[in-house]
């Protein structure tokens, strides 16, 4: 019989060595191929990512602002999920020849529970995407969110400002909670219990970094780790989804 110590011993060696699997031929990859990005200038921020997707993204930006040279293009380390070069751009008509080229510059897909959204499709995939979502964010159906702005907005103060007046708060994470808020409210609609959903959207924000570097390292793997919680958390978001999705074509509501 194997002890929990051997067994917990035996799960890190397995991971390890999964991880060596998945990474080795990648890195082979991109020490055969980094010759392309050779010559341009490097980004150093990435290379810290457990400071979040925010501050990480905010500090890349403000690197590239400060470079005297502004470099239409930066080295911008390896895509550890393929092997390949990543390379930064800032120019403007570089991006929109990108942007205007999907077949010369596919969209990276990347084996993550966000990966089913809206800004990794292609094609047919994004028109149908884009179709059932125009309706929801119109201009004119916008208009019907002011009245969750304005509900919102009285509960943050009563919830969040007044009991803080006179302390030290950090506004980003205030501000990113009534925002949040009002995002559920009119995104999902008034069946869902708003606070359990905004703790199941602040859980998995919470993890998006490290859910990053999961995927990037292990792949389809990753949703197997025994530590992994954004899969679990967005198949929970899903399963009340379809509850109501469920419950409304009972009612003849949806076809």
């Amino acid at each position: 019989m194997i002890s929990g110590t051997g067994l917990l011993l035996s799960t890190l060696a397995g991971v390890v060595l999964l991880a060596a699997y998945m990474i080795v031929p990648r890195y082979v990859r991109y020490q055969r191929r980094k010759y392309i990005t050779a010559d341009l200038p490097k980004i150093k921020s990435h290379r810290i990512p457990s400071l979040g997707i925010r501050t990480l993204f905010d500090s890349i930006v403000k690197e590239m602002v400060d470079d005297p040279n502004q470099s239409p293009f930066y080295d911008f380390g390896v895509n550890i999920l393929h092997g390949e070069p990543l390379v930064a751009v800032t120019d403007a008509d570089a991006n929109r020849e990108i942007c205007n080229n999907p077949e010369l510059f596919p969209k990276i897909q990347i084996p993550s529970p966000f990966a089913k959204g809206l800004i990794f499709k292609e094609g047919e995939d994004w028109k149908h995407e884009r179709r059932r979502l125009t309706p929801t964010f119109h201009f004119g159906a916008l208009n019907d969110a002011v009245s969750y702005m304005v509900e919102e907005a009285e509960h943050f103060n009563e919830k969040s400002i007044v009991p803080t007046l006179g302390k030290p708060v950090t506004v980003k994470g205030l501000y990113s909670a009534v925002t949040l808020r009002v995002i559920i409210r009119y995104a999902f609609g008034g069946e869902f219990d708003l606070d359990w959903m905004q703790d199941i959207w602040t859980q998995i924000t919470d993890n998006t970094p490290s859910n990053f570097i999961e995927t990037q390292i292990f792949g389809a793997m990753s949703k197997y780790l025994p530590w992994e919680k954004t899969h679990h958390l967005c198949a929970k978001v899903a399963e009340k989804a379809d509850e109501v999705i469920e419950k409304r074509r009972s009612m003849g509501e949806t076809e």
